[in-house]
Order: C-alpha cells, then sequence, then structure tokens
C-alpha cells in the first residue's frame, strides 16, 4: 500500500550538469538562460521518485521565452 519516495541523483552528476547551465548562460550572455535552467529541472525531475512513480519533465525552453 505505501510506495516509496526517493531522490536518486548523485552529486558528481548534479555538479557537472550545474557547471553546464551555468557555462550555456555566461557564454551566450543570458541568451540561452532558458535552456540551462531546462537542463536543471528535467536533472532534478528526472532523478525524483514519488510513491514509487519517476516523476517526468517536459518542458522546454521556448516555452519559458516570454513568461
Amino acid at each position: 500500500m505505501y510506495k516509496e519516495s526517493y531522490f536518486d541523483g548523485g552529486l558528481f552528476s548534479y555538479i557537472g550538469h550545474v557547471i553546464l547551465a551555468i557555462l550555456i548562460t555566461v557564454l551566450t550572455l543570458g541568451i540561452c538562460a532558458p535552456w540551462g535552467m531546462c537542463i536543471l529541472y528535467n536533472w532534478k525531475i528526472k532523478h525524483t521518485v514519488i510513491d514509487g512513480h519517476r516523476l517526468y519533465f517536459d518542458g522546454t525552453a521556448m516555452q519559458l521565452f516570454g513568461n
């Protein structure tokens, strides 16, 4: 009846994704910041399991422009 909730992401993987997102943002002077944000959101969400169900992120950077 009770299903487990947990986070299974690793520290080094997270650090790598953060560095990538920062590089994308800095090298494009912030223009591609939504892509960096999506990289981080996708990583965090795909490593999260709630009540036995893995979460799924289907957002895109283009959806963030103008919001």
